[in-house]
């Protein structure tokens, strides 16, 4: 059931969807709001749920696609990581 790549779109447009909720009802420059008291685990189980669908899909990519997308993850942690410098 979870093999099904459905559940990675399904899993992605709700991350995708709850970022545009918070980003228009909340926002992200208001920080005293009290939603952030627990967005940030909400939003950190939306990623989650994205990751763990992507690791159960068999999506059957081309191992170039599968190269691309490991060399794009492995340098976006160091951009994340150096952002603010």
């Amino acid at each position: 059931m979870a093999a099904n790549p459905l559940w990675l779109a399904a899993a992605a447009a709700l991350a995708v969807m709850g970022v545009h909720a918070f980003s228009r009802y909340v926002g992200y420059t208001d920080l005293q709001h009290p939603a952030w008291i627990v967005w940030t685990t909400v939003e950190a189980l939306l990623w989650a749920g994205v990751l763990l669908a992507y690791l159960n899909a068999r999506l059957g990519l081309p191992r170039w696609a599968e190269r691309a997308l490991a060399a794009l993850g492995a340098t976006s942690f160091s951009i994340y990581v150096m952002h603010t410098w």
